[in-house]
């Protein structure tokens, strides 16, 4: 017999979309999610993901949200504050209960609210949750506050808030107010990590010239008194003066995969998916093993399911989103392990590849199945942009000792993984040939 049972309104931009509900049972919970009659029956409406198709069927998942709204949840910093708020007003502060008091601002087009009428686990207001964030709880950083005094939430562990540029001001957004950009802040545990990832990007978009990365830039945010990451989100743009939203879904989404997940697929898997999807154009295949091919190179070993993405178009649709989390993130020593696996193998050092992996990984036929001849035309844009790559880390006025380091990761990552693939490629059809 069930217990108790809550209701969350979910929106597509401004258009209501369906139900989100959580049914407590004695030993466990179920968590379903309903598109609407009216949604479903309508022409000019779009399933929320690939795996939510429009149906009058409901999504249910045991103990566990749908993996397309488990992905929507914060993290890390974020939602261990989160959590925090929610249990000072004794409620579990679960994932379900952060969506239902912070689900303005998500990723992508989808937004979410208390259902009133519905919801008979429903917390205080969300004024009480804010009161927390005041002076009275002296363990409460500035940055903390920041976190859940809006009614918003972004996956990722970093350390982040959310803000909007006001004229030339990145200001923190408070309740209902769409982000237009990413902050993300400094941490005692990785240190220069707003700095890393600076230069990280600025290294990608070199590697990529002919892809699309946004502006980040490293400003001072006032209302927090410290430096910040500030990275341009591509999920919103302006019309007509009014910040909207653009649809998107991670891969963890596409792949239906739950949070936690994230880094147990390989990166073959995500080259499966879109040569086998109708949805998906060749082109972004190629660009998309561009993207994790110069990852490897720069040292970015945290390159997980959720850092890679895909719009949804207005035809139906799905194409790559900027490259966004870009981080080097072997630079530091306990990071040297890849997240995804590659040519079957898990946790594999990212400084121990060798060419004939990432030969296997490109020609792989259950992958990318890529070709010799265009593997040869990528290694040799490489070797062209990377000479840029080493210029500007010689010349930025960031850090100097990061800006060294990483060139000295991307060098050794050449020399040991990329620059002899020519030459594996040629022993391997020579052996062919000899047969």
């Amino acid at each position: 017999m069930n217990e108790k049972w809550s209701n969350l309104n979910v929106y597509y931009n401004s258009l209501f979309v369906g139900h989100l509900t959580k049914t407590k049972h004695q030993n466990s919970d179920e968590y379903a999610f309903t598109y609407t009659q009216e949604y479903v029956e309508s022409d000019q409406t779009v399933p929320l993901g690939v795996n939510l198709p429009k149906s009058f069927e409901a999504y249910s998942c045991k103990d566990k949200l749908p993996p397309f709204f488990d992905n929507l949840v914060s993290e890390g910093w974020l939602r261990e504050n989160q959590s925090k708020a929610l249990n000072k007003q004794d409620f579990k502060g679960d994932k379900f209960d952060i969506l239902s008091y912070f689900g303005f601002d998500l990723i992508g087009s989808v937004s979410i609210k208390q259902d009133q009428n519905y919801n008979k686990l429903c917390p205080p207001h969300f004024d009480y949750i804010r009161s927390l964030s005041d002076s009275q709880d002296s363990n409460l950083s500035q940055a903390s506050c920041v976190s859940i005094d809006s009614n918003s939430t972004i996956s990722g562990v970093q350390k982040k808030v959310l803000v909007k540029k006001i004229y030339s001001e990145f200001c923190l957004t408070t309740v209902d107010q769409l982000s237009t950009h990413i902050a993300k802040l400094e941490s005692e545990r990785f240190p220069h990590l707003i700095e890393l990832e600076y230069l990280s990007t600025r290294v990608m978009k070199i590697l990529l010239p002919n892809d699309q990365i946004h502006n980040v830039q490293i400003d001072f945010i006032h209302e927090l008194m410290e430096n910040a990451l500030i990275v341009e989100r591509f999920d919103r743009y302006y019309s007509n003066g009014i910040v909207k939203r653009k649809h998107f879904e991670e891969f963890n989404q596409l792949l239906d995969m739950h949070s936690e997940d994230k880094y147990n697929f390989s990166y073959d898997e995500m080259g499966h998916f879109m040569r086998n999807s109708r949805l998906c154009k060749h082109e972004d295949l190629l660009k998309l093993f561009k993207r994790i091919l110069a990852c490897i190179l720069i040292g970015n070993t945290d390159a997980h399911l959720k850092n890679f993405a895909m719009f949804h178009n207005h035809d139906g649709s799905l194409s790559l989103t900027p490259m966004y989390d870009i981080v080097a993130s072997s630079f530091y020593p306990q990071l040297n392990t890849l997240a995804l696996t590659l040519n079957g193998k898990k946790d594999a050092i990212i400084n121990d590849l060798k060419p004939k992996q990432i030969v296997e990984f490109a020609l792989n036929p259950k992958g990318f199945g890529l070709n010799a001849e265009l593997l040869i035309e990528i290694i040799d844009e490489f070797n062209i942009y990377k000479q840029q790559a080493y210029f500007f880390l010689e010349n930025e006025n960031t850090n100097e000792k990061v800006q060294k380091k990483l060139a000295e990761m991307i060098h050794r990552r050449w020399n040991g993984s990329f620059e002899g693939v020519k030459s594996y490629l040629d022993k391997r059809k020579n052996r062919k040939t000899s047969k």
